[in-house]
């Protein structure tokens, strides 16, 4: 526990420096973000750490960098789904888990030009589920 609590106060120093070096919104603080999710497992704060890991998702959706369909966000949706999971929303986590096949289907579909879908909706836990058929 003390290293979980010792790693959590490095991210939220991490996060501070980043946030005042590259902007709030940069792909390095929805890095952070991620690993400070990771820091909150390990303390037992998994309702933080999903907090965590839904911002950092949003952060990688609403990037000119990154955007919806970017691997590192898709991974990052992965995540969301299995903080979900583990903090007892299973409902959620199925719905962000057929969010995140569907925006992968729609990467393969494109021929796994992401930049095309960079402006496609970003789906997080409260995703809609798949329709019938889908």
């Amino acid at each position: 526990l003390r290293q979980g609590e010792s790693a959590l106060r490095c991210f939220e120093k991490a996060l501070y420096v980043l946030r005042a070096a590259t902007g709030p919104t940069s792909p390095a603080v929805s890095a952070a973000l991620l690993h400070k999710a990771d820091a909150l497992v390990a303390c037992g704060s998994r309702e933080a750490a999903l907090a965590a890991a839904e911002q950092a998702l949003q952060l990688r959706c609403e990037s000119e960098l990154l955007g919806a369909a970017h691997p590192a966000t898709l991974a990052a949706a992965f995540r969301v789904a299995e903080l979900a999971e583990r903090c007892g929303y299973v409902e959620e986590a199925v719905r962000a888990l057929e969010s995140l096949l569907i925006a992968l289907k729609e990467v393969l579909e494109a021929g796994g030009k992401a930049d095309e879908l960079a402006r496609a909706p970003c789906r997080g836990r409260d995703a809609r589920p798949l329709p019938p058929g889908a």
